[in-house]
């Protein structure tokens, strides 16, 4: 009466719908390929403003990924940095994502890869023990490029003094 219903709809109708489904479907899906495991935060040095943050990426997928991109509500700006050996001398810069093989890991740590946050939020420090973080985790955002979204929390964990300085310039 109104038009043909829904059940009796062309076989090309009910495969674009299907279509649709798989394709919104596929994201998510695509998303629990990546998973991330110990993700933590190295206090700023001074009031630089600045923080690394390392983590381990593991890609269940048949295929490559890539990180492409990182925001965290914690920090103004976030980017994914490496460090290089330059003139003798360890320097960290920018990079435009890290590879993640089908089946494989990328390890983010102190003196390697690792994400940074420039302008931290205020209130991050914990204003009844001058000089100490708050005890609570935080969120970053990881942007693949096949699996899109990836959210996990992490914590602020204080060094050892001889561990490998990742924010050395």
């Amino acid at each position: 009466m109104f038009g043909t219903p829904a059940w009796r709809a062309p076989a090309c109708g009910r495969f674009l719908v299907l279509l649709l489904v798989l394709l919104a479907a596929a994201p998510a899906a695509a998303a629990q390929e990546i998973t991330v495991e110990d993700v933590w935060m190295r206090p700023p040095l001074g009031n630089r403003g600045a923080a690394a943050i390392y983590l381990t990426i593991h890609n269940a997928a048949d295929v490559a990924d890539r990180l492409v991109a990182v925001s965290s509500p914690a920090a103004g700006r976030a980017e994914i940095h490496t460090h290089i050996l330059e003139d003798g001398v360890a320097r960290m810069r920018r990079i435009e994502g890290i590879d993640i093989s089908p089946g494989g890991s990328a390890i983010l740590a102190p003196g390697g890869d690792h994400l940074m946050l420039f302008d931290l939020a205020d209130g991050l420090m914990d204003s009844s023990a001058a000089g100490h973080w708050k005890d609570e985790r935080l969120r970053v955002v990881l942007e693949f490029a096949v699996a899109g979204t990836v959210e996990a929390d992490f914590e602020v964990r204080m060094m050892a003094p001889d561990a490998p300085d990742a924010h050395a310039h």
